[in-house]
């Protein structure tokens, strides 16, 4: 890149569209790769806090057929009605203590196969290294009370982050004890829903590993944090408020919500006081994963109208 231009970052953002902006630049050695030189990275995942409302009922009893693999199922909409009470909840110091020993389980090094689709136990792959979470306090936008969870992690399988968040999710609304998520790291292969991918963004890539070397070299550092102030504020802007529109327009985790409590005990009967893995729940070798992640939902898309994920 030519950087002898006055100016050359406010030049360049001048050309871009609003919703893109350059902050600043780094000269790097010469074989720099900035995905092999990564170490870890950090997702962020934007939760409105009455996801965590006790569910009204326990799981409907639905027509399924498993030779064809579909799940026929009519999910109800969320209501504007319904949305203003729920969007009154304000989540208790006692209920965000328990996310938060939630997230603290999936610290270390673990066997993520029930986090993914279409791995088996066995694969190596699956083991992936969490390095820690944040879950921040609980912040009122527009009269409604959200979280913020941001997840530091090695490196991500397809939808891993969306199942961590929703197993925690379902644990909590329904207080089932926390050592079902040890229970999930094992062999057994169980169904875990993916929660909405509205909530989702990438806060950062890490590279610790370089700016040591960087350091050591006498050379410049990759550092994020000097211009945290304009990200957090773009992100306000262009990212944050997005998301919180969409929220409010569509009801969109509400709507996930409904499509999850219309499953069966078949599906989701880990969810109980004891925390035991039931073998009704446990998909059995043989059986299709495509049956547990691609239900046919007779109800809007925007319940799971998901783009491609961020995770590796």
């Amino acid at each position: 890149m030519i950087i002898d231009i006055p100016n050359v970052v406010e030049k360049i953002n001048e050309n871009l569209p609003n919703q893109i902006r350059m902050w600043g630049f780094v000269k790097v050695i010469r074989s720099f790769h900035a995905k092999t030189l990564c170490d870890s990275r950090i997702y962020e995942y934007l939760l409105p806090t009455y996801v965590f409302i006790p569910p009204e009922k326990e799981f409907n009893s639905i027509q399924s057929d498993i030779e064809t693999q579909k799940v026929f199922v009519d999910v109800p909409i969320a209501t504007s009605e319904e949305m203003i009470e729920k969007r009154k909840y304000r989540i208790s110091q006692e209920t965000i203590e328990y996310v938060r020993q939630g997230f603290n389980e999936y610290k270390g090094t673990h066997n993520y196969h029930n986090f993914t689709i279409g791995r088996s136990p066995q694969e190596k792959s699956c083991s992936r290294y969490i390095v820690n979470s944040q879950i921040s306090d609980p912040k009122l936008i527009n009269d409604v009370e959200w979280i913020s969870i941001k997840i530091h992690g090695q490196s991500f399988m397809l939808h891993q982050i969306r199942k961590m968040v929703s197993l925690i999710v379902m644990i909590v609304r329904t207080r089932t004890p926390i050592s079902l998520i040890e229970k999930t790291f094992t062999q057994v292969k169980i169904n875990i829903p993916k929660a909405p991918a509205l909530g989702l963004l990438l806060e950062r890539p890490v590279f610790d590993s370089y700016n040591k070397k960087a350091r050591d070299q006498g050379k410049d550092v990759i550092d994020y944090d000097i211009y945290q102030e304009q990200i957090d504020k773009f992100k306000d802007n262009y990212i944050y408020s997005k998301i919180f529109e969409e929220e409010l327009a569509e009801n969109t985790f509400q709507n996930w919500l409904n499509a999850v409590d219309q499953h069966t005990e078949r599906d989701y009967g880990y969810l109980n006081s004891e925390g035991i893995i039931p073998e009704s729940s446990i998909v059995k070798h043989g059986e299709r994963q495509k049956y547990y992640n691609n239900q046919v939902v007779n109800c809007n898309e925007h319940v799971d109208n998901e783009s491609s994920d961020n995770e590796d």
